[in-house]
């Protein structure tokens, strides 16, 4: 389930959805988004308290750098240089980091050294920190501030580490500049003045569905006062999953497009959730909640937030069922 289909399923449970399809006015498309954002940040926050796992993301140091919300990082500044100087005792961690759940050294010949985690305000860790140990086999850190790395006794020698960490997804966007040609049979997508890569799309769009319509004039839409060359966001369509976006006009599908081939459409990408499918509907009741109290639908929202909250209690239980079985699953929907 999309963003997009998120917050038009909401409207409706909101009664915010008129019987020509359009919107209640007080309700804008770039606050249903910010909703959405603040349901998803409560829920990861969720799954991370219960130590899921989730968004769990192995980088080594000698990986390509890579792009998050606007910074570049620069994977290579993980990597330690055998000295004990400044930016190898304080490194700046990854921007999408949460939680370091491990590091390891990946170099041949560096397998000893071991990280172990430890209180900077240990006296132990401001001792080794003081002192000269040559051997520096034994490795501790630390977060400090703002995602800093601290290292007390730093390996002696050039060491590629390992860095697998429990990160933050990036915010949910919807995006539609532009116009794309389709092909039948095929997964390529060309654009027509979209700026995917001036925007930054391609660096969320790998995980985000393509709505388009099947004639150049209807306009994919989930809020709006007017019918006219409308396309209303369905919230139980499937649309076409993006495989990659690799330039300003340059796309590829996930499947082949199966419908008649359309050259000059307007389209429609809106991110999708990294939650499980049935997790979805518990960001669907935090944007029914925040859309009903604003248009003063009270026992609508009492309703949606009620409704939040048992969603969360059973995804708790479910992942706490699922730590102490004895056994997994590919998929971890279970029958009521």
């Amino acid at each position: 389930m999309n963003i997009a289909q998120i917050i038009r399923l909401a409207l409706f449970n909101a009664d915010a959805v008129n019987l020509d399809g359009t919107t209640h006015r007080q309700i804008t498309q770039p606050e249903c988004i910010a909703w959405a954002n603040e349901g998803r940040a409560k829920l990861e926050k969720h799954l991370r308290n219960i130590n899921e796992d989730y968004l769990a993301i192995v980088l080594q140091s000698d990986d390509t750098d890579f792009r998050f919300r606007k910074e570049t990082f620069d994977v290579s500044t993980l990597k330690y240089d055998g000295t004990a100087t400044a930016s190898q005792v304080y490194k700046r961690l990854p921007p999408d980091c949460v939680k370091i759940k491990r590091i390891r050294p990946i170099t041949t010949g560096q397998e000893h050294i071991t990280f172990t985690h430890m209180d900077s305000a240990d006296p132990y860790f401001r001792d080794l920190q003081t002192s000269s140990n040559p051997q520096r086999v034994d490795v501790y850190w630390d977060i400090m501030g703002e995602g800093t790395l601290v290292a007390a006794n730093p390996p002696n020698v050039a060491t590629d580490i390992e860095l697998t960490y429990i990160a933050r997804s990036l915010p949910l966007h919807i995006y539609g500049t532009g116009t794309v040609d389709l092909t039948k049979g095929a997964a390529t997508v060309t654009g027509n003045s979209t700026l995917w890569e001036d925007n930054e799309v391609l660096y969320w769009a790998q995980n985000a569905d393509l709505i388009t319509s099947t004639t150049k004039t209807e306009v994919p839409t989930i809020i709006g006062t007017t019918t006219a060359n409308i396309l209303w966001v369905d919230p139980e369509a499937e649309y076409l999953p993006i495989n990659a976006i690799t330039s300003d006009t340059s796309a590829t599908l996930l499947g082949n497009y199966l419908q008649t081939s359309i050259a000059t459409c307007t389209y429609m990408i809106a991110s999708s959730t990294n939650l499980r499918i049935e997790d979805n509907w518990a960001l669907v009741d935090w944007v029914t909640f925040r859309i009903a109290a604003k248009i003063g639908h009270s026992t609508k929202a009492l309703m949606a937030q009620s409704s939040f909250r048992e969603h969360v209690g059973e995804m708790i239980g479910d992942a706490q069922r699922r730590q102490i079985a004895n056994y997994e699953f590919a998929d971890d929907y279970e029958a009521d």
